[in-house]
């Protein structure tokens, strides 16, 4: 009994919570389980992706709400590690410029994170907010190939 109280409280959703349109336009954002952080692992290593307020940073995070997820990811063009999901996420593709620690959906089943800028197209996912190129070439300790494990989290709140 004391499990069922205590898994229905945290099912969430009895209607109530409060809802907002998404920055994108696209869909609505309950904002009761929002999840606005994902922490990534490498071997010890641990750091947190702030979401951008996008479709398809929503549904990553929805993904990870089920279980954790390990991406090979290896170094490409001395400025990226990219690695693939294993499966497809909606993407809004835009022409930008990455700056270092921005992760992006490239597309739409490939996960990539910057440790130097880049111009193409891609779809925002998040930033890690105060990287360097130094500290994510520590974080990853290669631009090799490497293991990395993506998994949810509510940023300490």
């Amino acid at each position: 009994m004391l499990a069922a109280l205590l898994l229905g409280g945290c099912a969430g959703g009895n209607g109530s919570g409060s809802a907002r349109p998404s920055e994108d336009g696209a869909g609505i954002v309950d904002e009761e389980r929002e999840i606005d952080m994902i922490k990534i692992t490498c071997g010890a290593r641990v750091l947190e992706i702030e979401l951008a307020d996008t479709l398809s940073a929503r549904a990553l995070a929805d993904k990870l709400a089920e279980g954790d997820l390990t991406v090979s990811m290896r170094g490409y063009g001395g400025f990226e590690m990219v690695g693939a999901l294993g499966f497809s996420l909606e993407s809004r593709d835009e022409r930008m410029t990455t700056e270092v620690g921005d992760v992006v959906l490239y597309s739409g089943n490939q996960i990539v994170i910057f440790y130097d800028s880049n111009s193409w197209e891609y779809t925002r996912i998040g930033h890690i907010a105060g990287a360097n190129r130094d500290m994510l070439e520590e974080f990853f300790a290669t631009t090799g190939q490497t293991e990395v494990t993506f998994s949810a989290s509510d940023g300490g709140n």
